[in-house]
């Protein structure tokens, strides 16, 4: 009942994000507040930077379970590599919000999620091709693939 009041307080007139509706639509919506998040990810509005971190990563919460999240996740990859400044030591800075995604809570994810993620990296890897970030990447990707090979072993 309370969904549409909370969509409409999400984004303040003055273009601040109103935290305890974010938190309503996650809490009741789960993954189905990811339209709602979209449209607030894109609204002009929103001019602080922690707000649309918290927005963004509210929609990352979904990474491997949801196309949705999926591809968001991928658009903030993009918009990260497009930050570097050629020249310059990477920055890793714009990717924490991805990487965070891509890593959370994994111990407790199933492995599904888990297969989804690294297919993720891959993608990541495949469409980017950055050297130094395929560090990063390769990194998590070996995480994960240590985990599912120990519950794998677990499981016999």
């Amino acid at each position: 009942v309370f969904v549409k009041t909370a969509e409409r307080l999400l984004v303040n007139p003055d273009g601040s994000l109103d935290g305890y509706a974010l938190s309503y639509l996650r809490r009741v919506l789960g993954a189905d507040a990811i339209p709602i998040l979209q449209r607030a990810i894109v609204d002009n509005r929103i001019t602080d930077g922690v707000a649309k971190y918290a927005v963004r990563d509210a929609v990352l919460h979904y990474v491997g379970q949801s196309a949705q999240a999926d591809k968001i996740l991928m658009q903030t990859v993009q918009e990260g590599l497009d930050q570097q400044k050629e020249g310059r030591e990477f920055n890793w800075g714009p990717f924490k919000v991805s990487n965070s995604a891509l890593m959370r809570d994994f111990q407790n994810q199933p492995n599904e999620t888990l297969l989804k993620r690294r297919q993720l990296i891959q993608n990541i890897r495949e469409e980017f091709n950055h050297p130094t970030l395929n560090q990063g990447l390769n990194k998590m990707d070996g995480r994960l693939e240590h985990t599912l090979r120990e519950r794998r072993e677990n499981e016999k």
